[in-house]
């Protein structure tokens, strides 16, 4: 490993000390305060009508940093306002970024910088929700020479940022952190960036979009290859905000190119809806009977929609109407009917791809008839996803439903005369799981109840309440 000393800025010492108490995070104007709640989710006769499913978070969070890095004017409309998104807010207003809701309504603006035109924030910059923003940010905040520190809760202290590194240190960034790349961190961003081909090996969301934002400042061009595949949504946005993009496949992997020193131009933005939330009521509606509900522009990607895929395998009757590009994304009209389903066997890269889902993926199973098997899903955990796999297993046989684990495959044998329920459940902060159960107590014979839950599901805000208004029985004790 090399080393190298450089001169550090003169507030350096000043800002690092202020890492720990800084206030630089959103207050309880920016957003709703956390409420603990207790939800009973109770069996619906029939769900019907339009159901508005909240925005994607990474694009929601992709406009805001890519139309602060733009000439003019982003007018975002249908934004996710989750904590993630509010946050990365808050910090583009800290790099000078003007990033305001107008009046209150769906829309909200940003006045771009341009590239390489970031102020250095005067103060930290707070990260409390999750690192992924830590990782989004510093890729922005690395095309201009300047200096940005990063700090959260204890929550998200301990995750390394040691992926993201080694790419931003060839590309001439200097980072301070802990040997682990743990937060707090600091970076500083060269007067000119340099332009390198990198092998990207990990799944994550969020290391190849920080990559793609800091190479938009590079001269030249930077070429990352995928050994895996990860979502496209920074390429597909990148490619609308006017870089010059080129993807090809390669033995190696997929090849993303970015030709930089380019300039972004504000955009109007419509933000698709999440796939990843909209399979709750597709869920609902697919086991409730006499069901019928109407997802507007949700996001087709194909990396994205996996779920929906093996759904329509297992006898899902799931009908795209509408079909159409918005901001790069495909985008289509879902209506989902009620429809019996048959066990399948999923293969492993099938099933690997739904692995944030499979909380609502085994729901789904459970209804079925016959046996669904998950090929090679428990294999290919981590620990903390496994341990995680494993609480939320007991809690859905605790509900009726029969899982089992053979080796490295998951089995749910599903019943068509529906899960007994009748449970209660104490779940953390996890919104695919809390809202996974909330639609079993819509489809079990008695109802579900939910401890220790925030009273904002952050993913999907306002998810009881469209429910119910769908013909769902969901209330708050």
């Amino acid at each position: 490993m090399t080393y190298c000393f450089f001169v550090l800025p003169k507030n350096f010492l000043n800002k690092w000390r202020s890492m720990i108490h800084s206030d630089n995070h959103l207050t309880s104007s920016d957003m709703e305060p956390f409420v603990s709640k207790r939800l009973i989710s109770s069996r619906s006769r029939s769900l019907a009508g339009r159901i508005n499913v909240p925005g994607d978070n990474l694009i929601s969070q992709l406009s805001l940093i890519l139309g602060s890095l733009s000439i003019g004017e982003t007018i975002i409309e249908g934004l996710l306002e989750s904590d993630e998104v509010l946050a990365t807010a808050k910090a583009m207003q800290s790099f000078g970024v003007t990033v305001e809701q107008m009046d209150k309504s769906v829309y909200w603006r940003v006045v771009g910088r341009g590239v390489g035109g970031l102020d250095e924030p005067a103060d930290v910059i707070r990260c409390d929700n999750t690192s992924s923003i830590v990782q989004l940010l510093i890729g922005a905040a690395v095309g201009q020479p300047i200096t940005t520190f990063f700090t959260s809760n204890e929550s998200f202290q301990y995750q390394s940022l040691s992926q993201i590194v080694e790419p931003l240190e060839n590309m001439g960034v200097k980072v301070i952190a802990h040997k682990e790349f743990t937060l707090p961190i600091a970076v500083t961003g060269p007067e000119t960036l340099v332009p390198i081909s990198y092998l990207i090996t990990s799944s994550s969301v969020s290391i190849k979009p920080a990559i793609l934002i800091a190479s938009i400042a590079a001269p030249g061009e930077t070429t990352l290859i995928e050994s895996v595949k990860t979502y496209d949504h920074t390429e597909n946005m990148l490619h609308y905000f006017g870089a010059e993009i080129n993807i090809k496949n390669t033995e190696a992997g997929r090849c993303v190119s970015v030709f930089g020193e380019a300039e972004l131009t504000g955009r109007q933005i419509i933000i698709p809806a999440n796939p990843s939330s909209a399979i709750f009521p597709a869920v609902a509606a697919l086991l409730i009977e006499d069901s019928e509900v109407l997802l507007p522009n949700v996001s087709i990607n194909p990396l994205r929609f996996y779920l929906f895929e093996t759904l329509q395998e297992m006898g899902a009757d799931i009908q795209l109407l509408n079909r159409r590009i918005k901001c790069g994304e495909p985008t289509a009209d879902l209506v989902v009917r009620h429809s019996p389903l048959k066990g399948i066997e999923v293969p492993q890269e099938q099933a690997l791809s739904m692995i944030d889902e499979y909380p609502i993926f085994i729901i789904a199973a459970a209804c079925a008839d016959g046996v669904t098997i998950m090929r090679g899903l428990v294999s290919r955990m981590k620990i903390k996803e496994r341990n995680r796999l494993i609480d939320t297993i007991d809690d859905l046989i605790a509900a009726g439903v029969r899982i089992e684990i053979d080796g490295a495959d998951l089995k749910v044998i599903g019943t068509s005369n529906g899960v007994a329920g009748g449970a209660t459940i104490s779940v953390d902060i996890d919104d695919h799981i809390i809202l996974a159960f909330l639609v079993l107590g819509m489809v079990s014979i008695d109802a579900i109840v939910i401890n220790a839950v925030t009273g904002i599901i952050n993913s999907f805000p306002g998810f009881s309440k469209l429910m119910n208004k769908a013909g769902a029985s969901i209330i708050y004790r």
